[in-house]
C-alpha cells in the first residue's frame, strides 16, 4: 500500500527543525496559497 502527500509551506533553513520560523512577509503569500487550495478542494465547481 502506498500513499501520496503534498507539503505546502516555505522552504527555508529551519524547516522541520526545532524553533522553525519564516519571514513575516511570507505569511500573506502563504495565506493566499492555502486559501486557494482549500477552495479548490472543498467548494463545489
Amino acid at each position: 500500500m502506498s500513499s501520496n502527500a503534498l507539503e505546502l509551506g516555505p522552504v527555508n533553513a529551519s524547516i522541520h527543525k526545532l524553533n522553525e520560523h519564516i519571514e513575516l512577509d511570507a505569511l500573506d503569500a502563504l495565506k493566499s496559497i492555502y486559501r486557494q487550495v482549500l477552495e479548490r478542494l472543498l467548494l463545489p465547481a
